[in-house]
């Protein structure tokens, strides 16, 4: 038997086969659009997979999709228990279906299951004080916010109580309310107190403070002075504090309004050397106090 040479000639018709056969079973059908959130032949929209969305590893729901080349971004499963929502630009897919924060391109948080992060966080009020000198008479400047010195509860502010001298916040809730229901109308319930709700700071008590337009108790500051007319006898009003003047420490003597002469005026020593501003500033279980961790 004679066998036929094999040429190019011969091969081709073979070759064709080879490669047009696995070509043939990947044409998608007609209405196929990959990539432009048209769908396939399976249904899927919005993806570049004709895969099912992979299953979570304790089998809770469906599992977060990869977002598109043009942010990054990764989209969490919408099904099963705690299933997070989507992320924003820079996050990725992680195993269970959720996402991974990355970093945001365009400003914006991203959250995972069960939490929701606002862009500034929650509204932040700077320190009212930091001395006591900056909280009226009688007032204690405890981590950033003056204290009002009392003798009894009534003149302090909503839900302060007069322990040692000046009004506080008890640490545990109230029991007034549990809803604002509970306050009657145009109040809200806070920590278990009913505070008045208000626009202007003439809406609410002596002690008390229009913020975020509900009354809550003022933490200052309080000016000791307007003028030096305010102030004793050879003292000067010097933002908004009775000052001795001094040319040196020698004039900030017993009596005057500190022991150490800075920029002109006596001042006391935690002005000259503070410590914190906030109790933050200091170690753990400390408190700032008028400027000095204790």
């Amino acid at each position: 038997m004679i066998t036929p040479r094999l040429t190019l000639r011969n091969a081709t018709p073979f070759l064709l086969a080879v490669l047009v056969a696995p070509l043939a079973a990947c044409i998608c059908g007609d209405q196929d659009h990959w990539g432009f959130g048209q769908g396939t032949s399976s249904g899927t929209k919005g993806s570049d997979s004709d895969w099912p969305p992979p299953t979570s590893p304790n089998g809770s729901g469906a599992g977060g999709t990869a977002g598109t080349a043009f942010d990054g971004g990764a989209t969490g499963g919408m099904a099963g228990a705690g299933a997070p929502g989507a992320a924003g630009h820079g996050a990725t897919a992680s195993a269970d279906g959720g996402v991974t924060p990355g970093s945001t391109g365009d400003g914006g948080n991203a959250a995972g299951a069960g939490a929701c992060l606002c862009d500034g966080g929650p509204t932040a009020h700077p320190p009212a004080c930091q001395f006591d000198n900056q909280c009226g008479v009688g007032g204690r400047c405890r981590d950033g916010a003056c204290a009002r010195g009392c003798t009894t509860t009534s003149s302090c502010g909503t839900g302060q109580v007069c322990a040692q001298g000046t009004c506080q916040t008890p640490p545990g809730a109230g029991m007034q309310c549990v809803y604002d229901a509970d306050c009657g109308a145009n109040a809200a319930c806070i920590n278990g107190v009913c505070h008045a709700r208000c626009t202007t700071n003439a809406g609410c008590g002596a002690a008390d403070r229009c913020v975020d337009a509900v009354c809550q108790p003022d933490v200052g500051p309080w000016p000791q002075c307007h003028a030096s007319a305010d102030c004793a006898s050879g003292r000067a009003c010097v933002n908004a504090v009775c000052r001795t003047p001094c040319a040196g420490e020698a004039d900030c003597c017993t009596g005057s309004s500190g022991p150490y002469c800075r920029g002109g005026v006596c001042v006391t020593a935690h002005e000259a050397a503070p410590q914190c501003h906030v109790s933050a500033d200091c170690g753990l279980a400390q408190a700032c106090l008028d400027g000095a961790c204790s």
